[in-house]
């Protein structure tokens, strides 16, 4: 579990950008 830290939180990471692009653009629209 300890090795897949780095991974599962640059996913994570990953993630919540993506999201936050949605928004961004649902919002524009």
């Amino acid at each position: 579990m300890k090795a897949m830290t780095k991974e599962t939180a640059f996913t994570y990471n990953v993630t919540l950008k993506n999201k936050a692009q949605l928004l961004t653009k649902n919002q524009q629209l």
